[in-house]
């Protein structure tokens, strides 16, 4: 007879001769396996830890600053911006974040290969308001800046001055105005054979009194010298250099036509120049090989740089020219834009201003607003160019600004300036053909670029900066720097802003 009796949990059914389970699946009288036990465990544990969201990741706020917190922004890591380099310049509209720059520290950083920069785009789209802050950002922490300033403001409360007379007039930024007017009494004088500027040219910092004798010839005579004009016109700077102490082209002029046998080149043979002895030159010759340098420089002095730069460097009221300055503001709006003067004018005053900035501190500025073209004054740009080279012997910077590089020859000295540069603020393009020509010129994408220059608001611009991926950026300008920009004075009222 069959008794039944309850299983391990008291489960009715159960027959002897059979070998009943747990609902573990151990048999009855079998001690659990421990490892079974364990997983069995942690299923249950893992199943109440999910019946609570224990096992969702929790976000534990935690304090950071800018720095650290930029490395959370791909795009910004991408492009390798730092927030030392330079003031506050705008927002990135590319990444969403500040703008810190400063030209100067870029290149010190190795952000880029050169120290000088170039604005490119069509009128009234905010190069000028970015000149202008830039100045006197730069000038506020401990620069120095000289600027061309070209237009007359008459509208701007200051009709007898230019556009940047309202940044001269903060107190903070000390000011220097040079005027250069042909007009007897209204212009200052600068003599470009100074004994400030050095006599001997040097390719590392500065410009010499003979490169800018020797441009003022080239200039004058609408070509290069050759090499009988060269030897002349050296001989006749040092001449004049001798027989005076404070010499001027119009000594150089003299000495010219007073050459003898001893300014012939090569060797001598007791005091006679080999040249002579042979009977190549006489005092004939060596005044017919300066005798067209002199007719032309006696016509350029006395003409179109008349008042300019031919006797002692003085100011317009004859006293001596201060330009200590950290500001410089050179008023050239009585020249001609477009002219042979205003591009020689301007790179004496730079070349003036070189051998002074050479013992001073601080990092320097020069601003050059179009005023010439390659067809009109190429030894105008050779001569800029070179002074572009030099910038990294005196901590300048070259800044210019253009509007239409198709403008611009191919291979020309005023294209390798403007190729050269370090980095380009690249404004709104008037036209598809100049935003091409744009792309072109510093091997951008036209697909991506094209489209985005000719529809820039204006205030924004890309720029391109060394390695770095293009970024556009929105410039920002304080309440005080939005007045001092403001170049619509003269059609919204005095004092009104109308935004620049």
């Amino acid at each position: 007879m069959t008794t039944a009796r309850h299983g391990k949990r008291g489960v009715p059914g159960r027959t002897a001769g059979m070998t009943t389970r747990a609902p573990d699946g151990e048999p009855d009288g079998v001690p659990p396996d421990p490892i079974i036990t364990r997983n069995r465990t942690a299923d249950v544990m893992a199943a109440l830890v999910r019946s609570f969201g224990w096992d969702e990741e929790t976000l534990v706020p935690m304090f950071t600053s800018t720095r650290q917190a930029s490395i959370l922004n791909p795009a910004r890591v991408e492009a390798g911006l730092r927030d030392n380099e330079g003031p506050l310049s705008g927002i990135s509209v590319t990444t969403g974040s500040p703008w810190w720059h400063s030209p100067h520290e870029a290149y010190r950083q190795g952000a880029t290969s050169s120290p000088n920069g170039v604005l490119v785009g069509d009128t009234s789209v905010g190069k000028s308001a970015f000149l202008k802050t830039e100045i006197g950002r730069l000038i506020e922490t401990g620069g120095r800046a000289v600027v061309f300033d070209r237009k007359r403001q008459s509208g701007s409360g200051y009709s007898d001055h230019g556009e940047y007379e309202r940044l001269a007039s903060i107190p903070s930024i000390p000011t220097a105005r040079l005027i250069l007017d042909r007009t007897p009494g209204q212009g200052a004088v600068i003599n470009i054979l100074d004994p400030a500027i050095a006599r001997v040219d040097d390719e590392e910092t500065h410009a010499g009194q003979d490169e800018l004798l020797r441009l003022a010839a080239e200039v004058a005579l609408g070509r290069a010298l050759t090499q009988k004009e060269t030897t002349a016109l050296a001989a006749a700077h040092g001449r004049a250099w001798a027989e005076n102490s404070e010499p001027t082209v119009t000594d150089v002029v003299t000495a010219l036509y007073g050459l003898d046998t001893r300014a012939a080149p090569g060797p001598s043979r007791d005091g006679v120049p080999v040249l002579e002895a042979l009977g190549l030159v006489d005092r004939s010759s060596m005044v017919e090989w300066g005798l067209d340098v002199a007719l032309a420089l006696k016509r350029f002095v006395d003409g179109d740089l008349s008042g300019l730069i031919n006797g002692a460097t003085h100011a317009p009221d004859g006293g001596p020219l201060d330009l200590t300055a950290p500001l410089i503001v050179v008023d050239v709006s009585a020249m001609a834009p477009g002219s042979i003067a205003l591009g020689f004018m301007q790179v004496v005053v730079i070349s003036y201003l070189e051998s002074r900035w050479m013992t001073m501190p601080g990092d320097k500025l020069i601003v050059i607003e179009e005023a010439y073209s390659d067809e009109d004054a190429p030894r105008v740009a050779k001569m800029l160019k070179r002074t572009a080279k030099r910038a990294r012997g005196t901590g300048t910077m070259l800044l210019s600004a253009w509007h239409h590089l198709s403008d611009v020859q191919d291979g020309s000295d005023l294209w390798a300036l403007i190729k050269e540069t370090g980095v380009q603020y690249l404004y709104r393009q008037r036209s598809r053909h100049d935003a091409e020509a744009v792309c072109r010129f510093w091997d951008l994408d036209p697909g991506t670029y094209v489209p985005l220059l000719t529809s820039l608001p204006k205030g924004q611009f890309l720029v391109v900066m060394g390695s770095r991926p293009p970024e556009v950026i929105q410039h920002i300008r304080t309440s005080q720097e939005m007045w001092i920009t403001d170049t619509d004075a003269a059609l919204y009222g005095v004092g009104q802003e109308a935004g620049s």
